[in-house]
C-alpha cells in the first residue's frame, strides 16, 4: 500500500470516528435535554419543595393523647386527652407556633405572643367553669378543640385572666401552606376556686398542611 492509500485510509478513519462522536452527542444530547426539561417542570410544580411531602400530623407528648388532626385555612381541629391520673381545672389550650417560646413558670395563666387560643367544641367527662375560655378536664376523657386564627375572629379571648389574641398568620390561610408548633395546656389543680399555681404542659407537637 502506497503512502497515498495510507493517507486516505487515515482520513476515512478519522471521519468515521468524528461521525460516531457526533451521533453519540446528538443521541445523548437530546436525552439530556429532555431530562432537563422534565426536572425543570417538576421544580416549577414544587415537587422538590420539602413542604410538598409534609402532611398534617400530631405527635403527643408524654401523658397526653392527640388524634384526628384536621387543618383548614386559618384553623385547626384536634382531639386531645389527658391520660394521666390527675384532673385539670380551669384548663385552656393554645397552639403556640415554633417561633414563640412558653415561659418556664408555674404561676401563669397566659400564652406567648402569636398563640392561638383553642375553643372547646366537645368536652366529655368535664364541664365549663367560671373562667372565660377555660374548662374542667377529667383525666382519660377526649376533648375536641378548635383553634381559629381567622382575621376578625369572634373567638379571640380578652379577659383579666387571659388576654392573648392571635397574631394573624400563626395558622396560615393559603391552600398548601404549612406551619408547625406545639399545643399547650395551662391548668390548676384546685377545682373549687381556680387559684394559682397554674401549670403549663406541652400536650403535642403539630405540623399543619392547609387543605
Amino acid at each position: 500500500m502506497d503512502s497515498n492509500s495510507s493517507n486516505i485510509c487515515g482520513i476515512m478513519a478519522k471521519n468515521f470516528k468524528a461521525q460516531s462522536a457526533m451521533e453519540y452527542l446528538m443521541t445523548y444530547g437530546w436525552a439530556i435535554l429532555i431530562i432537563a426539561i422534565v426536572l425543570a417542570a417538576l421544580y416549577v410544580l414544587g415537587v422538590f419543595n420539602g413542604s410538598t411531602f409534609i402532611g398534617t400530623s400530631c405527635s403527643p407528648a408524654y401523658g397526653a393523647l392527640c388524634t384526628s388532626p384536621i387543618a383548614a385555612p386559618y384553623n385547626f381541629t384536634v382531639t386531645l386527652k389527658n391520660i394521666g391520673q390527675t384532673n385539670w381545672a380551669a384548663t385552656t389550650f393554645a397552639f403556640v407556633p415554633s417561633s414563640s417560646i412558653m415561659p418556664a413558670t408555674s404561676n401563669m395563666f397566659s400564652y406567648p405572643d402569636g398563640s392561638v387560643i383553642g375553643n372547646v367544641i366537645s368536652l366529655n367527662g368535664g364541664n365549663i367553669d367560671g373562667a372565660q375560655g377555660a374548662i374542667n378536664m377529667k383525666a382519660g376523657f377526649p376533648t375536641l378543640v378548635f383553634f381559629n386564627d381567622k382575621p376578625s375572629s369572634d373567638d379571640c379571648i380578652e379577659s383579666s385572666a387571659l388576654s392573648k389574641c392571635p397574631k394573624v398568620g400563626s395558622i396560615p390561610g393559603g391552600i398548601g401552606s404549612t406551619t408547625s408548633g406545639e399545643i399547650w395546656a395551662i391548668y390548676t389543680l384546685n377545682p373549687k376556686n381556680n387559684t394559682p399555681p397554674y401549670y403549663a404542659v406541652e400536650m403535642a407537637r403539630v405540623t399543619m398542611k392547609i387543605s
